[in-house]
């Protein structure tokens, strides 16, 4: 529940610590922290870009919807990235509903993104045997298709065009490393968390992160704040004076009409339980099948990689 902390590691403060989804989500933002270092001077500099020439070497080739469910993603996304990638002289298809492949050129830079992901999942994985991490894949791989069943259920009730009526299935040779696995859950848990949260209370996935540490921390100051969820001081500002229009947050000012302390309204409060309710309702479902003992082991396992992650980016 929110308020536990996490002794091990600082970044999962201030979350509902029982619930995997936040460890999956502090795991997407760390591997795109060292991301901008592993593949910094190569193009495409984007990373979502990158991605979807990394899943078409792995594969051979791929249609947008497929890529889409692939990546954990929405098929505009997708769309705009292959639109990218043609005009660089990457990847080509003779007509838009006809599968991508990549061209010689990004046959070459496919090639040398495969060896630098080879060097990412080494020091992800470092520490965790054989049979951990074959168990690790495996589990994955369940919380995937469930993930994917409630985002399907999601876009259903936001009644969200342009997705397939039946997603397809992943293919199983890229479902074999850990990072990709990892990554692609992310997205699936972020997007159907982004739905149902505007669709519950008209909040933004990031506002929402933003209420769990104040409600974790009452009277938390702005500073602190800052330093906990790990987001620069404009984005933050400017999501707090979205929740204060929307009656959700409350600032107390010093003498000199300097913001001092954050603490919720009782509206906020009110839409943060029923957030909280939410989540941990879709938590309940993803997990649906894994026994207790194997829930233990996933998060200790995932906070095994959280820590290689830390350990392997370079100090600011």
């Amino acid at each position: 529940m929110a308020g536990e902390q996490n002794g091990d590691h600082a970044l999962l403060a201030g979350i509902q610590n029982d619930l995997l989804s936040p460890r999956i989500l502090v795991l997407r933002r760390l591997l795109e922290q060292s991301a901008r270092t592993d593949f910094a001077g190569l193009e495409p500099d984007n990373s979502f870009t990158r991605r979807i020439l990394f899943a078409l070497y792995r594969n051979g080739e791929g249609r947008v919807f497929e890529l889409a469910y692939t990546l954990g993603s929405d098929m505009a996304q997708v769309s705009r990235g292959l639109t990218a990638l043609r005009k660089d002289g990457l990847v080509n298809t003779r007509r838009q509903r006809d599968p991508y492949t990549l061209t010689p050129e990004g046959e070459k830079l496919g090639k040398q993104l495969f060896a630098i992901a080879e060097q990412r999942e080494a020091r992800l994985l470092h520490g965790l045997e054989t049979g951990e991490i074959i168990e690790l894949v495996a589990m994955l791989i369940h919380l995937q298709a469930r993930a994917s069943t409630l985002l399907a259920e999601e876009l259903a009730l936001a009644r969200a065009e342009g997705e397939p009526a039946e997603l397809p299935t992943a293919h199983t040779e890229f479902a074999t490393r850990v990072h990709p696995l990892l990554y692609n859950l992310a997205n699936t848990v972020l997007r159907t968390a982004t739905a149902a949260f505007k669709r519950l209370a008209g909040v933004s996935q990031f506002e929402w992160r933003v209420l769990v540490n104040m409600a974790d921390r009452p009277a938390i100051p702005f500073a602190g704040l800052v330093q906990h969820i790990g987001v620069d001081k404009g984005q933050l500002s400017r999501t707090l004076n979205a929740l204060e229009q929307s009656g959700l947050i409350v600032r107390s000012f010093d003498g000199a009409g300097t913001s001092r302390r954050l603490d919720l309204t009782t509206k906020g409060r009110r839409v943060y339980r029923l957030m909280e309710a939410d989540s941990e309702q879709r938590n309940a479902r993803m997990i649906d099948g894994l026994r207790p003992i194997h829930l233990d082991r996933l998060r200790a396992q995932l906070d095994r990689l959280i820590a290689n992650i830390v350990a392997a980016i370079p100090p600011a």
